[in-house]
């Protein structure tokens, strides 16, 4: 059984992040920043990876992990 790789934090706000699929025939995944509701007084975060874009979910959040880079310590 293959395991779904973890969404990294958005790159920008550090906010987590959620796959959804397309409401259509596709249904064709994307990954959208939580960030867009804060509540630690900071802006709205609306980063997302462009929808009908990914065929599978494991490119779709590849795509996404490859824009975020942790912070070190």
């Amino acid at each position: 059984m293959n395991k779904t790789p973890e969404l990294l934090p958005c790159p920008f706000c550090g906010s987590t992040a959620t796959l959804y699929h397309t409401n259509d025939n596709h249904h064709s995944p994307f990954v959208v920043c939580d960030g867009a509701i804060r509540t630690d007084g900071q802006p709205p975060c609306y980063v997302q990876i462009q929808p009908w874009r990914y065929k599978t979910d494991e490119e779709a959040i590849a795509a996404w992990n490859r824009r975020a880079k942790p912070a070190s310590d």
